[in-house]
């Protein structure tokens, strides 16, 4: 007779919850065997902001030299060899391509919450995803298996529906025609090919065609047209325009180890194309920026001349924030951290994304210490979230790697493509899209590439 782990295994390889280990081979992603219990109550306050962030990117782009560059100055002195050359090659846009910095932004946002446990229960936002957001697709997917489990054993559970798919598909074929091309950025030696594989199939279906490239291929596989800012590829011998740029590379160092990777990126920001995001959206998802926005005086700068709008966005908009702190004033910092009852009371992050960076508990003021005086713009501390937790089983590859107290992370999609006035040509209303991560007690950081974290669904509760 089957068991539940056997039918999840069997459905999981079935419909292709799968992950690139190695670059020739392929596994089951890593899985919980049942979905992650969610208040429904606090699952509606998460998605009640899904497209909160979206409009801040859009506003803080437009006021990129008021508001935006002003915050990151600081930080772009802190990490020259990144933050420093995307700030400069935004600069480099607004000055030399008017047009390209008009050119609509396509966004699939996705925001991290943790369910807290302290004295202002709810969803807690760990941080945003502007660039590279990803697992939508295989979320989807598990949520699909989950949902046999829960038929085939009568479980009797209320999984929330994910629309995940729908909503990045439909951002992406909705800005490119039939006559363009989709490029997905793409790192060399890629393991989330499952996951972007999803994406390929399903634009494909719509009609649209769409390509891989790395930045370096982008380079030197692509043409400029210097009087239209046309970017083209070869497609079986014709050129074809690129009319939308989706990238799932590109967010960290490692992504530009040449000059061919940062002159790749140039092309795109300068090029004609919905970019998904461009350069100034991508600099907005920096933590500092993050942290800027949980002071309110910043953020009503950020909506200035759109106060109607404020008062519509920000209701509530606070109650999903901790606290969080630039190193300024450093010497306040190490005291507050030093005179914290707990030893968990604090994460330090950097400004970068991808799993594996941030500093946790006995750790935080060890590195605190340590920072050269010129590093410190480039970290912001952050409160502990105290998660909810719960009993689950962690699967890996079709075996049992862990049974026992667990907690989760949801990441809620919100896609919005505004145009250079501010109307939103993507319409998916009623499309809810997430990814749930579960990871055992004890374990701090959430990327499932990273491998400290389970993929999931949501059971409602």
């Amino acid at each position: 007779m089957s068991t539940p782990l056997h039918v999840l295994t069997l459905q999981s390889a079935t419909t292709g919850v799968l992950t690139s280990p190695t670059p020739d081979g392929y596994a089951l992603a890593p899985q919980t065997l049942t979905p992650c219990p969610i208040s429904a109550e606090h699952m509606q306050l998460a998605l009640k902001h899904s497209k909160t962030y979206n409009r801040m990117m859009y506003l803080a782009k437009k006021k990129f030299s008021t508001w935006l560059k002003p915050h990151l100055m600081a930080t772009s002195t802190s990490d020259p060899e990144f933050t420093g050359k995307l700030l400069s090659l935004a600069e480099f846009i607004l000055s030399n391509s008017p047009s390209s910095y008009e050119t609509p932004v396509l966004c699939v946002m996705r925001s991290d919450y943790m369910l807290d446990t302290s004295s202002n229960p709810g969803p807690k936002l760990v941080e945003y995803n502007t660039i590279a957001s990803s697992f939508g697709c295989l979320s989807t997917k598990l949520a699909k298996v989950h949902e046999t489990l829960n038929k085939t054993f009568s479980l009797n559970q209320n999984i929330a529906s994910n629309n995940a798919t729908d909503k990045i598909v439909g951002g992406l074929s909705a800005c490119c025609s039939l006559d363009g091309v989709i490029v997905m950025v793409v790192q060399p030696g890629e393991r989330n090919l499952f996951d972007q594989g999803v994406i390929e199939l399903e634009v494909i279906k719509r009609g649209r065609k769409i390509v891989r490239m790395s930045l370096d291929q982008i380079c030197n596989d692509s043409a400029l047209d210097a009087a239209s800012n046309v970017l083209t590829i070869k497609i079986n011998g014709a050129d074809v325009p690129v009319e939308c740029v989706y990238f799932r590379a590109g967010y960290d160092p490692s992504d530009y180890k040449s000059s061919d990777d940062w002159e790749g990126r140039k092309k795109l920001e300068l090029c004609t194309a919905i970019k998904c995001p461009d350069v100034f959206g991508q600099l907005f998802g920096a933590k500092k920026i993050q942290q800027i926005l949980t002071i309110k005086e910043e953020r009503e700068k950020l909506y200035e001349g759109e106060e109607e709008e404020y008062k519509a966005q920000q209701e509530g908009v606070e109650d999903t924030w901790v606290k969080m702190w630039d190193l300024k004033d450093f010497g306040s910092i190490v005291k507050m951290v030093q005179s914290a009852e707990e030893n968990t009371s604090f994460v330090l992050k950097p400004q970068r994304e991808g799993g594996g960076n941030n500093v946790y508990g006995d750790d935080v003021l060890g590195h605190l210490k340590a920072l050269k005086e010129e590093e410190r713009d480039g970290w912001v501390l952050m409160e502990t979230i105290v998660a909810e937790k719960f009993n689950n089983t962690l699967v890996k590859e079709g075996k049992v790697a862990y049974a026992g107290v667990c907690s989760a992370e949801i990441g809620i999609f919100g896609v919005t493509c505004f145009d250079s006035e501010g109307s939103d040509r993507i319409d998916d209303e009623g499309k809810q899209g997430y990814i749930c991560r579960c990871k055992r007690e004890g374990v701090d950081e959430g990327g499932v590439a990273a491998g400290f974290a389970f993929l999931s669904s949501i059971q409602l509760v």
